[in-house]
């Protein structure tokens, strides 16, 4: 649904980068906390983005001992994420 939207029209844009944590202090229940809040960000911001006909690329970064980018990177956003469940690292 979201690839058939042509984004060059839109006038508008609007970049969201996540940071989520891995590390230790997220084992059991955060970790399944944080996963279902990003299954459910990332469906709202992509319906948002349609309705409202603005783009809204993504990013998103995971740090635990270190940080790395997830989807998209510090050059490439992202429109459209197929959120893959964490763990903790």
């Amino acid at each position: 649904m979201i690839d058939e939207f042509d984004y060059s029209l839109c006038k508008y844009e609007m970049n969201i980068v996540f940071l989520v944590d891995t590390s230790a202090s997220m084992v059991g229940r955060k970790i399944e906390q944080l996963n279902e809040f990003m299954a459910e960000a990332v469906e709202l911001t992509e319906k948002f983005a349609l309705n409202e006909e603005i783009r809204i690329p993504m990013r998103v970064i995971e740090f635990n001992a270190e940080a790395k980018w997830l989807y998209g990177d510090a050059k490439k956003r992202v429109d459209h994420i197929d959120w893959t469940p964490l763990h903790v690292n």
